[in-house]
């Protein structure tokens, strides 16, 4: 073979992008630790890890696919043979903890999760290099070449390859879904057609949704010359898919009712989310968000398509064409009728998106190759993305991310001197952070005074921070008042946080601070007082349909502020601007009934944007001890955006299985925009 063509060679082509692909992912994997902000890292890894301990394969969770927990399981078994960050494996009985009032997750073996990450990264830039393999079958090197660094240094792409969620998995088996594709349009063999199915059946147990990439070797198979040779082979892409996702995820067919209870549930919550949403009509705001997500992330490759595209055709290479265009039509085509969009919805399908951008580029370049300003105007569309891919890698590699993480570094620079630190168990902190500092562990209900008699000068405090077990602690409740009333006002010494982590990946820090306990005596009598006369009038029952949370039953968030009010029984949210969400929920979770529950009342919007989750109404289980359940703790009861008159809602929510206690919040994410929530709580 002659060198030049050795270097041109598919498995040249793909370990080139490959090793590109691992430079912005394999930074920044530990960002945020022993922090972890997003819900769906200690989901798959906590029910991943739990079938390790307790030796039962069966999630008992079917709202999402099985195979990325089986996958973190996986990552449960490297760690174990590791010992992870020089332990025994049976450290991640550490973290087995909850979600306590928006607080952030705090983990007590960082390195299993930084080794979940780089399972994750290992996967993202395997989905780069059979996206070159793809493009190089379909257009050859240059096509692959270009596909394949396209899904290298998609900024969204390596983002989510830095965390541990379904999307970067689902888009390496759709990745692989459309290398064997290729090779059935191109060549037809028999196995390129079971490469198919299993392929199908890969990105069907990785996400639910990736059902449709199927249309894939589908419209392959309709498109090669040989299909009518080849008629049963592709008739049995579907069987065999099947077949795949039932080995990946076996528990949906042998524990078949919870799995339908789960995923009816999950469609329900879907469907009335996505209600009315469209992209023609009343619909025109969504197309703009849609286009807004394609212009961050990806535009300058669909910009690149959109130029070359005829030339493809010029090129007769309609049938590759066609192979690449179908999976991302229809997806975006499902996709718009999304309530919520993000980058994050196009990260399954870079791949497929890739090649046609891989092909039309290398079609260009083959006509116009005695120009070379068209090439460097073709590495340059590429570059874009590839810096904003590297600057994310560099952000993550560089900050904390999280506020606790914050505020641990700036005491020990500058304050961790002469100070002794409270600092209230409630919030979960990662007290080897603060090595070197005189701190006293204590609780909200040792009031202010408890930690001064403990010889504290400062406290670390949140305005979110809630006692979550009163009586179990046997707490004085006008003490545990007047210590959060110290974390409301606005007198801290330092504040961190309350400022989402990227743009595109919902999560937000943790509004944290650092107070002074000194010369406060006579502030801490007088709030003890005024908490005392609060406990002692117990707030109205709101009528008898439901149960009572009115005036003195919510805990409003921010507290204080004309963003956040009640008045008659009537909750009020006020947007306070993007990144900033303001939040009311019953101050004390309620007991469950047995069965499922009834959540009533009735809420009207005006004005209310589509940013991060809008308007929403949702429900929080928590189980013995007072903490959220491990599984599926938070779910929502109605959602919206838009301006709406008063709409009543009457929904039945099936509460997990360990759930003893529920708490109904209210939350408006959206940069603008109002909420009016009336009635809220449990029918019987």
């Amino acid at each position: 073979m002659h060198p030049r063509e050795r270097l041109l060679s598919p498995v040249a082509v793909a370990a080139l992008v490959g090793g590109v692909a691992l430079i912005p992912r394999m930074m920044g994997l530990d960002a945020g630790l022993p922090y972890v902000w997003h819900p769906e890292e200690l989901t798959l890894i906590n029910l991943g890890l739990r079938m390790l301990q307790t030796g039962d394969w069966n999630p008992h969770w079917f709202q999402s696919p099985s195979l990325p927990i089986y996958l973190q399981a996986l990552n449960g078994v490297l760690s174990w043979v590791g010992e992870a960050d020089g332990r025994p494996w049976q450290s991640i009985q550490e973290l087995q903890t909850g979600l306590e009032d928006g607080l952030i997750y705090t983990v007590g073996d960082s390195a299993i999760w930084a080794r979940g990450r780089r399972l994750t990264a290992i996967l993202g830039a395997l989905a780069a290099a059979l996206t070159a393999l793809a493009g190089h079958r379909l257009g050859g090197p240059l096509a692959g070449l270009f596909a394949g660094l396209f899904v290298a240094l998609s900024p969204g792409h390596a983002a989510w390859s830095r965390l541990i969620t379904a999307d970067v998995p689902t888009s390496c088996a759709i990745a692989a879904l459309t290398l064997a594709s290729a090779y059935v349009l191109m060549e037809g063999e028999r196995r390129h057609y079971v490469l198919a199915g299993v392929a199908w059946g890969l990105a069907i147990a990785c996400e639910y949704n990736a059902a449709i990439a199927g249309l894939a070797p589908l419209v392959a198979w309709l498109a090669s010359p040989r299909r009518d040779e080849r008629l049963w082979w592709g008739l049995a892409l579907g069987p065999i898919a099947v077949i795949t996702a039932a080995l990946a995820m076996p528990f949906v067919v042998l524990d078949v009712g919870t799995a339908l209870n789960d995923i009816t549930r999950e469609v329900q919550a879907q469907g009335a989310q996505n209600q009315g949403e469209v992209l023609v009509g009343a619909g025109l705001p969504h197309l703009r968000e849609l286009l807004s997500a394609l212009g961050t992330t990806f535009l300058p490759g669909w910009t690149l398509l959109a130029v070359v595209a005829p030339a493809l055709v010029s090129r007769k290479q309609a049938r590759p064409l066609v192979l690449a265009w179908a999976l991302p039509v229809v997806w975006l085509g499902l996709l718009s009728g999304a309530a919520v969009f993000t980058p994050r919805t196009l990260v399954a399908i870079v791949p497929a998106v890739a090649v046609v951008v891989g092909l039309a580029a290398a079609s260009l370049v083959s006509q116009v190759a005695a120009r070379p300003a068209v090439a460097w105007a073709l590495g340059l569309g590429l570059l874009l993305p590839g810096g904003l891919a590297a600057r994310d890698a560099v952000i993550a590699e560089r900050d904390e991310l999280d506020s606790r993480a914050e505020l641990s570094r700036w005491v020990l620079a500058e304050g961790g001197k002469g100070l002794v630190l409270a600092v209230p168990k409630e919030l979960r902190w990662a007290m080897s952070e603060l090595d070197g500092v005189n701190t006293v562990e204590v609780s909200l209900a040792d009031g202010v005074e408890g930690w001064a008699a403990a010889g504290a000068t400062h406290v670390i405090g949140s305005p979110k921070l809630k006692l979550a077990r009163p009586k179990a602690e046997g707490a004085d409740p006008a003490a545990v008042e007047a210590a959060a009333a110290l974390f409301g006002e606005r007198k801290a010494l330092r504040r961190f946080g309350s400022g989402p982590f990227t743009p595109d990946i919902y999560g937000q820090s943790p509004l944290v601070a650092i107070y002074t306990l000194q010369g406060r005596r006579a502030e801490v009598a007088k709030a003890l007082k005024e908490a005392a006369v609060a406990q002692a009038e117990p707030p109205a029952a709101k009528g008898p349909q439901t149960k009572a949370l009115t005036a003195g039953g919510y805990t409003l968030s921010p507290a204080n502020s004309p963003l956040a009010t009640l008045a008659e029984g009537v909750i009020t949210l006020r947007a306070a601007g993007a990144g900033a969400p303001t939040k009311a929920c019953s101050a004390h979770p309620l007991p469950l009934p047995r069965g499922p529950v009834r959540v009533v009342g009735r809420y009207a919007l005006e004005g209310v944007t589509k940013e991060r989750m809008a308007a929403e109404v949702s429900a929080r289980f928590f189980g013995q001890g007072g903490k959220l359940v491990a599984e599926d703790p938070v779910r929502r009861v109605v959602s919206g955006s838009g301006t709406q008159a008063w709409t009543s809602f009457d929904v039945t929510l099936s509460p997990p299985q360990d759930a003893k206690r529920v708490r109904l919040c209210v939350e408006l994410g959206a940069a603008h925009g109002t909420v009016q929530v009336d009635g809220l709580g449990l029918a019987p």
